[in-house]
Formats: structure tokens, C-alpha cells, sequence
């Protein structure tokens, strides 16, 4: 007996069904081995009868899913697709919480020493930062 797509057939059937339907967030594809389902690695996620790497801006730290998530804490961002964990701003850098993909470069006027942050702070008054080269 060959089970279809999506279905596999367990080793311990029960009489009345041989062939099981994958569990959610794995597959099979009808030219695989009988026997079991396949699922898609942490940074990864399925579609259809595929594994595809979470995009930009996107993480998925666990097996077997079938979405990736969005960073979700405020100064968190991932630039890179297939990864499992978001990146803190580093300090001189914030990430809005509506800005997934990026860190942002502090303006002129504003700092933030801190990492992981979703802002900057102004200067105050009579004082300045700017951006300079060194020589």
C-alpha cells in the first residue's frame, strides 16, 4: 500500500486506517519513504510540500511550523532571511517597532548608547552630536 501525498503509513496501523495524515507542519511527498513526514528546521517554515527560509525581517525558532514571525520587541530587527533569533540595535543604532528588517543610524542631535533599543534621545540643549571621520 503507497499512501498519497501529505499521508504516511505508521508502523503500528490501526486496523481500519493504514495510511495517517501528516501532523500540521510536516509533509510527505507521494515519492518518499512510506513511513514518515517530514518537517522543516528552526529559520525555516513549510508551504506546501516545501521548506522555505523565513525572510528578512522574519524569525522562526522552532521545528515543524508553517509561519514565521515578526520581531517582536521593540529595538529587535533580523537582516538576514533563515534565522531562528532576532538582533539588538547596537548602541548609536535603534530599530522602531515598526521596522523589522534594519537598524537605523541615530540622526545628528540624538544618541543612544544603549543596545536593543527602539529610539533615540536628543542631545539637549546647547549640546550637539555629529558624525565625524577620523583621520
Amino acid at each position: 500500500c503507497v499512501c498519497t501525498a501529505g499521508y504516511y503509513a505508521p508502523k503500528t496501523p490501526s486496523p481500519h486506517q493504514s495510511c495517517v495524515k501528516c501532523p500540521a507542519g510536516k509533509w510527505r511527498r507521494e515519492t518518499d519513504p512510506n513511513d514518515s513526514c517530514k518537517g522543516c528546521t528552526p529559520g525555516q517554515y513549510l508551504i506546501s510540500t516545501q521548506c522555505k527560509l523565513c525572510p528578512i525581517g522574519k524569525i522562526q525558532p522552532y521545528q515543524h511550523q508553517t509561519t514565521c514571525n515578526y520581531c517582536s520587541l521593540p529595538g529587535e530587527y533580523q537582516d538576514e532571511s533563515g534565522k531562528v533569533a532576532c538582533k539588538k540595535a547596537n548602541p548609536g543604532y535603534y530599530s522602531p517597532s515598526n521596522e523589522h528588517k534594519r537598524q537605523i543610524e541615530c540622526p545628528d542631535g540624538q544618541v543612544q548608547p544603549l543596545e536593543g533599543k527602539s529610539t533615540c534621545i536628543s542631545c539637549g540643549i546647547n549640546r550637539y552630536v555629529g558624525h565625524y571621520q577620523q583621520q
